[in-house]
This record gives C-alpha cells, sequence and structure tokens, in this order.
C-alpha cells in the first residue's frame, strides 16, 4: 500500500508569543489497530486522529488542508503519569502537558510538598524523585485523508497547516 499521512505546520502569527505552549501528537487512544496496538503508520483512506493543548494566551485561529478534512472533535479528558526529579527547591520541573487539577505523587524516598503553575512543578524540598500522575483535557482533531487508491510505495502527500495567534485582550 501507498502513503497517504499528512505533514503538520503549525504557523505562529506575529503577535503569539513565543512563551506560548502548544503541543500536537497522535492520540494513543483512538490511533489504535485491532489488536488494540497504537498506530503510528495508517493505510490510505484510514482516519488519524491527534490531540491538541496548548495554554490560554493562543488560540486556533485557521486549519487549511491541501486535501481532506481535518475536524474537531471535541475536548477529551486523559491521564499521564510522569518521573519528575527536582534538584533544588528553587529549580521547577514541567510536566508535559497542562494538568486539569490536582497532582498525585508518588515519591522514592524524600516526599516534598509540590505547588503548580501551568505546567512548571515546583517542590518545597529537594533533592526528590517521583511518578506524578494528573489529569488534562485536550482537543482532538481528526484528519480523514480523500479517498483514493495508491499503489505500492506510491506517496500523496498531504500538508496541512494549523494557524495559531494571540487571543485578544
Amino acid at each position: 500500500m501507498g502513503n497517504g499521512t499528512p505533514t503538520i505546520v503549525v504557523h505562529f502569527g506575529d503577535s503569539a508569543a513565543s512563551s506560548a505552549f502548544f503541543l500536537l501528537e497522535l492520540d494513543d487512544i483512538m490511533n489504535v489497530d485491532l489488536a488494540g496496538k497504537v498506530k503510528t503508520q495508517f493505510l490510505p483512506g484510514e482516519s488519524q486522529w491527534v490531540r491538541i493543548q496548548y495554554d490560554a494566551t493562543v488560540q486556533i485561529t485557521t486549519v487549511k488542508l491541501s486535501s481532506g478534512m481535518f475536524t474537531f472533535e471535541g475536548i477529551v479528558p486523559r491521564d499521564a503519569k510522569e518521573r519528575l526529579s527536582f534538584e533544588a527547591t528553587d529549580t521547577p520541573a514541567d510536566v508535559k502537558y497542562i494538568p486539569n487539577g490536582g497532582l498525585a505523587p508518588a515519591w522514592f524516598g524524600r516526599s516534598p510538598n509540590i505547588t503548580r503553575k501551568g505546567r512548571s512543578i515546583t517542590a518545597d524540598d529537594a533533592p526528590a524523585i517521583g511518578d506524578i500522575s494528573y489529569k488534562y483535557q485536550a482537543e482532538l482533531w481528526r484528519y480523514d485523508p480523500e479517498p483514493m487508491t495508491l499503489a505500492e510505495g506510491q506517496d500523496f502527500p498531504v500538508l496541512i497547516v494549523i494557524y495559531v495567534d494571540s487571543v485578544p485582550v
């Protein structure tokens, strides 16, 4: 089979803050095969699901495609677990996603109290290392390619451009 996987480009407008957080990745819950394994390669015609998370300083203003459809499917809850280490009390560690609510740490040894601002976590005692579990929300988007048949080794490149700009104040 040929390949119809899109390339996704995020274009930040001139007013988008350089410190803005924006994350786009394949969704490992929706992109699974019949055996329940996470898919990273897709056959022509298969839908591909991505989740997008960004901070409150930016917004998606437009999405344009060279072919196919890219559809917003809603906000989805997801769980995350990350191992964080704190070498000093004045050195925060960042989690991958913006948590939606509290953090549940499981410490290895020293058990500091932690505080969060956005994705940044600070411990009141160090050194410390632990697994931090939390919930987050992300936008779920689905890419549906145009119906087509590709020969073995044939490509049909697709470009998706997501335009992001600052939220008006």
